[in-house]
């Protein structure tokens, strides 16, 4: 799920198709679809210096592989353009900077062709991706968002607030979510609050949304129960949409 700040529009991403609702809506407004044979659509993220969409696919019928791409739809509408980087296999998450730069977070293979998280950045106006490492391993990245600031990784029980300069990405702080879902670490920055699923017990399926402070992290401030969820159903994602201005 990722948001639209100018006009609170809400998209969610499905295996073959993205909708979206205005805010508050229960109903979809507009469906936009993949090229034909696109399947597993992750993560997504609005670019507010454009109001272009992009939409992280683990597996596209584009290109000289089965490899994934960045779908970006212009003006959230229409059909996308595809872009691809040669080491990238799977793409799962990805947001913009409040330049427009697009960062993505997924899985690339190794030297011994073993599955490893790979980094890499769109600049904008670029077609060509930039490749950048860590400064050290966080393992595997669930949520890339744009804090205003440093661009914001969501692995595990953290929020990883990171500078890229050139090929390298340094870690300059550490938000620890306590009691935030290890299986689905979905999450979302607000301002100055985080909102992610939240479980009492480490191991428990999440039925709750917790709010920490940001960047401080650390212990839970509040939490929101009483959502409508069936047996099964787990928390697998969050954004906020902000009511637009009148």
């Amino acid at each position: 799920m990722c948001s639209d700040p100018s006009n609170g529009n809400v998209f969610v991403t499905a295996d073959n198709r993205i909708d979206e609702y205005t805010h508050g809506g229960t109903s979809p407004i507009a469906t936009l679809t993949p090229p034909s044979g696109d399947a597993s659509l992750w993560g997504c993220s609005i670019d507010v210096t454009t109001g272009n969409l992009a939409v992280a696919v683990s597996q596209t019928n584009e290109g000289p592989s089965d490899n994934g791409a960045v779908l970006i739809f212009k003006g959230a509408k229409g059909s996308p353009a595809i872009y691809s980087d040669k080491t990238m296999h799977v793409y799962y998450y990805c947001g913009y900077d409040g330049a427009g730069n697009l960062y993505v977070v997924g899985d690339g293979y190794d030297k011994n062709q073993q599955l490893q998280p790979t980094f890499t950045q769109l600049p904008k106006g670029s077609s060509t991706f930039t490749d950048f490492t860590l400064n050290s391993n966080i393992g595997y990245v669930y949520k890339v968002q744009w804090d205003g600031k440093y661009l914001a990784m969501h692995a595990d029980e953290a929020i990883y607030r990171v500078q890229v300069s050139g090929g390298t990405g340094t870690i300059v702080g550490v938000t620890p979510l306590t009691k935030s879902s290890d299986d689905n670490p979905a999450s979302w920055i607000q301002g100055n609050t985080v909102i992610a699923p939240y479980v009492k017990r480490i191991g428990q399926m999440p039925a709750r949304l917790g709010f920490w402070k940001y960047p401080a992290g650390g212990k839970v401030a509040s939490t929101l129960g009483g959502l409508r969820m069936q047996k099964h159903d787990i928390l697998n994602d969050v954004t906020v949409s902000v009511a637009p201005s009148r």
